[in-house]
């Protein structure tokens, strides 16, 4: 449940950034050294060309990641009542209130729990970045719990941090079952595998073929049919696959992904701008030409865990 990016001011966006740099020199004890200084006096160039709103987000974005490095809250139940409120918020978009629930009841809500939350807040918000220092926050506090590994994937994936992301994803992939994290690691790897030179191509290419082969065998019968939620996903992923074929030299593969791709979805331009790709005489290499193709289809679209709902964000207390 990734809500869709908000348009921020470039220098908000930056000033975030430059944030969450300095708490993590804060929280290492090194933010009084050079980095620090300098770090600082950027901050003051983003914090001159901020609105007096952005200047408030900002405000709020510092006391929350103050958070990261308080004691962690750990025997506590979180309340039904306290859970309906904050998810009544999120519904509702209204993220600033949500953020400022968790705020106010900062002692009655696992510290895994409200790192996860603010995470979710701060991506409706529009400041990826701040969301995934928070989920990764989740993830470190909880590092089996699939959910928090799949957003932190989504909002790496989200802020262009594909890169950043890779050995998330490569660890996760074979040790977790769960679709929706498989789908983001798979996306992860393939968009790595595009812009990748030898050998690191050939090795992602072939991961990804490989970890998609489980993933298809395993997506429920009715991701397979016309209305399934997931059909585009699925549709994504046969593309993905015509390609890393392609790469490795396998053309008769993948003319055949781009048949099963045809098959689920019969109208789709995607699927036709792929086999225009791989009519050419060499396999597709990365370039700017495909590039182009491949940003008009993902496998894990903005909107891909809006039914994904969270044990944590819609009941009282984790199992």
């Amino acid at each position: 449940m990734i809500a869709p990016v908000l348009r921020r001011g470039r220098w908000l966006l930056k000033y975030a950034r430059e944030l969450i740099l300095l708490h993590r020199l804060i929280s290492a004890g090194r933010d009084e050294d050079s980095e620090g200084d300098l770090l600082r006096d950027q901050m003051d160039v983003s914090w001159r060309k901020m609105s007096p709103e952005e200047i408030g987000i900002s405000r709020d974005l510092s006391g929350d990641l103050y958070s990261i490095s308080e004691s962690l809250v750990t025997d506590v139940k979180y309340s039904a009542e306290l859970a309906a409120s904050v998810s009544h918020a999120m519904d509702d978009e209204e993220w600033s209130r949500a953020l400022s629930l968790i705020r106010k009841n900062a002692s009655a809500i696992p510290s895994d729990v409200a790192a996860f939350l603010r995470g979710m807040c701060w991506s409706g918000l529009g400041i990826e970045d701040a969301a995934a220092e928070f989920f990764a926050h989740a993830v470190r506090l909880c590092p089996k719990n699939s959910e928090f590994l799949a957003v932190l994937l989504a909002s790496l994936l989200k802020s262009g941090r594909q890169r950043e992301a890779l050995p998330i994803a490569i660890e996760t992939i074979s040790e977790f079952a769960d679709i929706p994290l498989q789908l983001v690691a798979s996306e992860v790897i393939a968009l790595c595998a595009e812009s990748s030179v030898e050998p690191e191509a050939f090795q992602l290419h072939s991961k990804f073929i490989e970890a998609t082969d489980s993933l298809l065998s395993r997506l429920p019968t009715e991701a397979f049919d016309e209305n399934g939620k997931l059909k585009h996903q699925v549709v994504a992923i046969h593309l993905h696959r015509a390609l890393s074929y392609d790469y490795l030299g396998l053309g008769s593969k993948a003319s055949e992904e781009c048949r099963l791709a045809l098959l689920k979805e019969p109208a789709s331009l995607d699927t036709y701008m792929v086999m225009g790709l791989l009519e050419d005489q060499a396999p597709v290499k990365p370039s700017s030409t495909k590039n182009r193709v491949s940003a008009s289809w993902r496998i894990v679209a903005d909107s891909s865990f809006k039914d994904v709902k969270s044990p944590t964000y819609q009941i009282a207390e984790l199992p």
